[in-house]
C-alpha cells in the first residue's frame, strides 16, 4: 500500500520508499493527455507479466496495453529508470524526441499501434535489448537505428517498409530480425536477415479512422441487449484480434483478449459478468485497424 509522507519529496511513501518525484510527473502528464488512465492507481500499477510496475520507490517496468492512448508527454524522457515499456495496442501515430533520454530501457513493445516514424533518437538507447514494432504505419526506419549495440530482438513485421538502413547489419550478430509482411525489396544489404517473408505489403494507409479493406463488422447484436452481445467479423486475411470493453467512464472492465484468427467468418461474444446496466464500448484491434463500437447493457 501508500501512504502520503511529507518527509518524500514527491509525498508518497510505499513499500518502505519515497516514490520518484519526476516519474510520478510523468505519470501525471501521461494521465492528462489520455484522460481514460485516471481509471488506474498511479501508485499501484503492474508489468506486463503482473508484478508491482514501482520497484523500490522508482517506476521501473509499465504496461498500458490496449488502453486507447493517443499521445505520449514530452517529458517521457524522464523516465530514466524505467526498464520496460509495453503500450501494445493503443493508437499512437508518433513518439517524443525525448524517448531517446530514458537512459535504463531494455525492452520497448509497441506492437499494433499507428506508428508513421521513429525518432533518430532511439539510438541513444544504449541498454535497449528488445525493440517490438509489428502492426504499424512505418515505411522507413531511421539510421539510428544500429546504434543499438544490445538489441537482441528488432521484430518490424506487418509495416510498410521499403527500405532498411544500408548499415542494419551492423546490428549485433545475435539480433534476431524479423521483416514478414513489408514491402523489401531483396539485396545483398539484408544479408543477416534469415527470412525476409512475404514482401507484398506495399500500399500503406492510415487505419484511425475507417475499416480497411481486409475486414468486415457487423453492427452489435442485439443492441441493447441482455445477457450477452456479439459482433460478426469477416477477415479476408488472418491476423491478431484484440477485443477489449470499457464503460462509460472509460474503465476497462473487460482486459484486452488477444487472439490470432485465421481467414473466414468469427464471432465476438461480451456477456457482463457483475456488472451494471449502462452504456458500454468494445474495441476491435487488429493489425492495421482500430473499431469501436457502442452497445447498451440492459437489465
Amino acid at each position: 500500500g501508500y501512504q502520503y509522507c511529507s518527509d518524500c519529496s514527491s509525498g508518497i511513501w510505499s513499500e518502505g520508499f519515497c516514490l520518484d518525484g519526476n516519474d510520478l510527473e510523468v505519470l501525471d502528464s501521461l494521465f492528462i493527455l489520455n484522460p481514460q488512465l485516471n481509471s488506474f492507481d498511479k501508485y499501484d500499477l503492474l508489468a506486463e507479466n503482473g508484478a508491482p510496475a514501482w520497484v523500490e520507490g522508482k517506476l521501473t517496468y509499465l504496461d498500458f496495453s490496449s488502453d486507447l492512448i493517443s499521445q505520449l508527454p514530452q517529458n517521457i524522457g524522464n523516465w530514466v529508470n524505467l526498464k520496460e515499456l509495453v503500450l501494445k495496442g493503443n493508437n499512437l501515430s508518433e513518439l517524443p524526441e525525448s524517448i531517446g533520454d530514458m537512459e535504463a530501457l531494455e525492452s520497448l513493445k509497441l506492437h499494433n499501434n499507428n506508428l508513421l516514424q521513429i525518432p533518430t533518437t532511439i539510438g541513444n538507447l544504449s541498454n535497449l535489448e528488445e525493440l517490438f514494432l509489428p502492426g504499424n504505419n512505418l515505411t522507413t526506419i531511421p539510421n539510428e537505428i544500429v546504434q543499438l549495440q544490445q538489441l537482441r530482438k528488432l521484430f518490424l513485421n506487418e509495416n510498410f517498409l521499403t527500405e532498411l538502413p544500408s548499415t542494419i547489419c551492423e546490428l549485433p550478430p545475435s539480433c534476431n530480425i524479423q521483416v514478414v509482411d513489408n514491402c523489401l525489396t531483396d539485396s545483398p544489404n539484408y544479408d543477416c536477415i534469415e527470412n525476409l517473408g512475404d514482401q507484398e505489403n506495399c500500399n500503406p494507409y492510415l487505419h484511425t479512422d475507417y475499416t480497411p479493406y481486409n475486414l468486415e463488422i457487423l453492427s452489435p447484436y442485439p443492441n441493447p441487449f441482455n445477457p450477452q452481445v456479439s459482433l460478426q467479423l469477416s477477415l479476408q486475411v488472418s491476423q491478431w484480434i484484440t477485443t477489449s470493453v470499457y464503460n462509460i467512464q472509460g474503465q476497462m472492465v473487460k482486459p484486452g483478449k488477444e487472439q490470432f484468427i485465421n481467414t473466414g467468418n468469427y464471432s465476438v461474444t461480451w456477456q457482463p459478468q457483475n456488472q451494471p446496466a449502462g452504456v458500454y464500448f468494445i474495441q476491435i484491434k487488429g493489425n492495421k485497424f482500430s473499431e469501436i463500437f457502442k452497445v447498451v447493457y440492459l437489465k
